[in-house]
């Protein structure tokens, strides 16, 4: 689903994100939901002006075998 504004996208996540690893992601920024050390889903962050515009959940398995990430810390605490 699509869900748009700062309090709609907030109360969506909210949550639903906190097992994930923050990453560089194909040059670009975003976090990394693994499982067993294996990506599952990908937030894909688009930045514009310093903030998050948007973030498009990438979980093809064909785009994730071929994923390019650095994870920016050891995950959440």
């Amino acid at each position: 689903p699509r869900v748009a504004g700062n309090e709609r996208v907030a109360n969506f996540f909210n949550g639903r994100a906190a097992a994930a690893f923050l990453a560089r992601i194909d040059g670009g920024y975003g976090a990394i939901w693994m499982v067993q050390g294996e990506p599952r889903v990908v937030f894909e962050f688009t930045i514009e002006e310093g903030s998050i515009r948007r973030i498009d959940l990438v979980a093809s398995p064909d785009r994730l075998a071929n994923l390019n990430y650095e994870l920016l810390f050891n995950g959440p605490t």
